[in-house]
């Protein structure tokens, strides 16, 4: 995996969700838990919980896609 995507994610959930939703999508990144961190990120974007740009959305796809 990479870790370097990994803390692109990060970053971009940084100051879109709480910090407690935040350190439960880095556990979950830790513990190799990267599809249900996809599946939680789309889940809040389908909500209209938080908004992506698309270069953000690029990288997301890049992260679902490594790790599928």
């Amino acid at each position: 995996m990479d870790s370097n995507l990994d803390l692109k994610v990060i970053n971009i959930m940084k100051g879109k969700v709480s910090e407690d939703k935040l350190q439960e999508l880095i556990d979950n990144i830790n513990n190799n838990h990267r599809l249900f961190v996809y599946s939680k990120i789309d889940d809040m974007l389908k909500k209209g919980e938080i908004d992506l740009t698309i270069e953000e959305r690029i990288i997301l796809d890049q992260f679902w896609i490594e790790n599928y």
